[in-house]
């Protein structure tokens, strides 16, 4: 029985090839366009008198990097063991590489997310965490579904993730406790979070040189 498993998982890695391949390429452009783009462009925002910009910067770089890499990794390890020969037999390793870059990516997007969903909630609203997750961290983990991974690791993948963004993390910061209020008070836009009002306080000021904040006050004028 062992080696009839071990001779599904290799077909199915060797029949996949295609789908393994796609499946990083768009988590990665998922991960380019999501949580890379956000950090670059927030990094002007982040100097509008901020004492501690410089940690919230090294908070949201550090992750952001090490997750990029991971799932780098992922893609460059998966290709080089398609093309080995030696591992012709063995490509099932392709399926433990790809368990480990999803899970390591789940991780690490989780300490980030502990780290800055106060942030979110400062700039969206007392429901931004939740759009953070939605639009920038789950989106990556879109290609599980269509890689042909085993469903029992997939289901650990999203067990994992599931567990760390919907429920401990959530429940140990108190976001769901603070999501009564929207439902008592409607959701709070954008423009009228606390930091859009200082961002507009700081676009009144004449002596401003930074010319993203320039095109950013034009927009919300």
């Amino acid at each position: 029985d062992r080696n009839l498993e071990d001779e599904y998982l290799e077909n199915l890695v060797v029949l996949s090839k295609g789908k393994f391949l796609s499946g990083y390429a768009v988590s990665l452009g998922l991960f380019i366009l999501g949580p890379l783009v956000d950090m670059i462009q927030a990094w002007p925002l982040n100097r509008i008198d901020d004492p501690n910009v410089h940690s919230v910067m090294a908070k949201e770089a550090v992750p952001t990097f090490c997750a990029l890499l991971v799932l780098l990794f992922g893609l460059v390890a998966c290709a080089v063991a398609y093309e080995t020969e030696s591992l012709r037999r063995q490509r099932r390793v392709i399926l433990q590489i790809t368990g480990a870059v999803y899970l390591s990516y789940v991780v690490i997007m989780s300490v980030e997310f502990a780290m800055l969903g106060n942030l979110w909630s400062f700039l969206y609203g007392k429901q931004g965490w939740i759009l953070k997750l939605i639009f920038f961290d789950l989106p990556p983990l879109i290609s599980l579904l269509f890689m042909s991974l085993p469903t029992f690791l997939v289901g650990e993948i999203m067990f994992l993730a599931i567990l760390s963004f919907s429920v401990i993390i959530p429940t140990v910061l108190g976001y769901w406790q603070s999501m009564n209020d929207i439902v008592n008070s409607g959701i709070e836009f954008t423009r009228f979070s606390p930091f859009w009002e200082e961002v507009s306080s700081f676009c009144a000021r004449r002596d401003t040189d930074a010319p993203a904040l320039h095109m950013l006050c034009r927009l919300l004028s």
